[in-house]
């Protein structure tokens, strides 16, 4: 199913694809800091206590963003260490340094340049972790 207006193409087996040529115009704005709010935290806890408990492994991915945007965050280093309390946890930010619009058709959602350099990392780090075979 394509949606023309969007520029988004339904791919079968679940992902929204923009067009090659999609961009959306955006600008960096002033630094930022995320805040974790204490209700999700302690349910995000819940939920790795869970899974722990059925035995079931869990990694933690945080997908890259534009470069430029990511150091424009204030607290990337808490969000790192709290993360890292959880179960495994790979940011993606420290891996790669991708661009928008080159890598990004915005500054926090990847173009198909920008799926390819995270893939050809995921995979890595999933057969290095014993994720994959």
């Amino acid at each position: 199913m394509r949606k023309e207006n969007d520029h988004d193409t339904y791919v079968s087996g679940g992902y929204v694809q923009k067009d090659a040529a999609f961009i959306r115009s955006q600008q960096l704005g002033p630094r930022f800091k995320y805040e974790f709010r204490n209700d999700q935290w302690q349910e995000l806890l819940n939920f790795v206590d869970f899974l722990n408990t059925e035995g079931i492994e869990l990694l933690l991915v945080q997908s890259p963003i534009d470069s430029a945007l990511n150091q424009n965050t204030e607290n990337t280093i808490e969000i790192d260490q709290r993360s890292q309390e959880l179960d495994s946890y790979i940011n993606f930010n420290n891996l790669l340094n991708l661009h928008y619009p080159k890598d990004l058709y915005d500054l926090h959602h990847l173009n198909q340049r920008g799926v390819n350099s995270f893939n050809r990392i995921l995979i890595e780090k999933l057969k290095m972790g014993g994720f994959l075979k």
